[in-house]
């Protein structure tokens, strides 16, 4: 009963999803609140960095469909205590505050008991809550692959425990990056998290290490660099830590674009950095 945004199609959908939900309310004589209600599950980074798109686009649909802004509801909940946490209290504050003067509704440490036709059903006090809007949104964490629980015994939403040099036991020929990996670093308890930027550190060890075979010797371990985490809250602010310091606004949107565009250069070279960049 949610759109999720999983590829370029998938956000497409949406898009258009909810511009005619616009155009349904200003055509209709009946109004219907819901049209322009919309649900968010999740606060983590691709539910926040949604809102920050949402509440740039929202402004011009209603100006493009003659629709009061005032009468557009947009909530987000999140069933954890805290939304986005790795960063600091002081970050969250800074992403909460400007998605909130933007008209966002937070529900914090509100679990999401199911999704139906009319939205989510949450549970506020212990008792069951149904949330009713127009569009629904699932953002609210991701699983690995079902075929990692089909193929292997120990597997939790679809991630397996890797070792060090992100084999699997038993399996030495096996390497296992990304989603569906959990690599715990060394001395570590929890598994670093799905982020685009540790599965590409992964992808070039791995190569690397396969090269290593090739040539005779033998696999080493990874070791995460963390570079800084940036989140976006639309095209022109944002929140991150860079390099152990925390950076907001124009800064922080900066380096989510510099991000973006290294990570398009990574995989095509100067020309798709050229084309598809944020530059």
């Amino acid at each position: 009963y949610a759109f999720q945004i999983e590829n370029i199609e998938t956000a497409r959908k949406l898009s258009r999803h909810i511009e005619d939900k616009f155009a349904n309310y200003a055509a209709s004589k009946e109004k219907e609140d819901k049209d322009l209600a919309i649900l968010v599950g999740g606060a983590g980074f691709t539910g926040i960095e949604f809102l920050g798109e949402l509440t740039e686009r929202i402004p011009e649909l209603c100006n493009k469909y003659g629709v009061d802004q005032n009468k557009v509801r947009v909530t987000c909940v999140e069933a954890a205590p805290k939304m986005l946490p790795m960063f600091s209290d002081e970050l969250v504050n800074y992403a909460v505050n400007y998605l909130e003067d933007r008209g966002v509704e937070f529900k914090i440490a509100t679990p999401i008991v199911a999704c139906n036709e009319k939205g989510f059903v949450v549970k506020i006090n212990d008792q069951e809550q149904q949330l009713e809007a127009g569009t629904a949104i699932w953002a609210a964490g991701v699983r690995g692959s079902k075929l990692m629980e089909e193929s292997f015994e120990g597997v939790k939403r679809g991630r397996i425990v890797t070792k060090q040099d992100l084999t699997i036991e038993g399996h030495d020929d096996i390497f296992v990056i990304g989603d569906v990996s959990a690599f715990i670093p060394a001395g570590e308890e929890r598994p670093l998290p799905t982020t685009a930027q540790i599965a590409m550190q992964q992808g070039e060890h791995v190569a690397k290490s396969i090269k290593n075979i090739l040539n005779g010797q033998a696999a080493t371990d990874f070791e995460y660099v963390d570079r800084g985490t940036v989140c976006s809250l639309g095209a022109h602010d944002g929140v991150g830590i860079v390099y152990g310091r925390d950076i907001t606004g124009k800064k922080a949107a900066f380096m989510k674009k510099v991000i973006d565009t290294r990570a398009v250069f990574k995989i095509g070279g100067v020309g798709l950095a050229f084309k598809k960049g944020k530059f």
